[in-house]
């Protein structure tokens, strides 16, 4: 699961090293207590996608770890764009206010990592920096947020559209 996790590093997951005890080695259980520690975007958008994201752990358990990779990264890029493109402009305002503040601790300390983040592949080494790893969750957090944002504002225009 740890080495599924590694590969997705470029859309932002990464292996947190815990487990939850109650969910089988290799489930969709384990993988999804794993992305609700180390990728609240990644999460959310599995459970919503939970059939795809089954999918996409199968490939991963049948030894497919490239394929898996692809699969997961394609399903961040399908939902999380769409997301953003709908959520509200504060929502959107927040989540690049965060991604400069991870961008300042990553200049303050660690200034190669402002390269990685950019090209959404931060580096472990960076996330051991206590004020970088606070600012990356913190940004990781605000783009669920206007992901949840605009799921909210796509089911509100959906109704909107129903009560006419």
């Amino acid at each position: 699961m740890k080495k599924f996790l590694s590969l997705c590093a470029g859309i932002g997951l990464l292996a947190s090293g815990v487990t939850a005890q109650d969910a089988a080695p290799g489930s969709i259980e384990e993988l999804m207590n794993d992305l609700a520690s180390t990728n609240p975007l990644v999460h959310a958008i599995f459970a919503d996608h939970i059939d795809e994201a089954k999918e996409v752990n199968a490939k991963f358990q049948a030894g497919h770890e490239e394929a898996a990779s692809k699969a997961a990264y394609d399903m961040f890029r399908k939902y999380s764009q769409a997301a953003f493109l709908a959520a509200s402009d504060g929502s959107a305002i927040e989540v690049l206010k965060k991604a400069g503040d991870v961008i300042d601790a990553l200049g303050d300390h660690y200034p190669r990592g402002c390269m990685e983040f950019v090209s959404n592949d931060i580096s472990s080494e960076a996330l051991s920096i206590a004020s970088v790893n606070e600012a990356y969750r913190k940004y990781q957090e605000a783009e669920r947020v206007a992901y949840e944002d605009a799921k909210l504002r796509a089911d509100s225009e959906d109704g909107d559209r129903r009560n006419v």
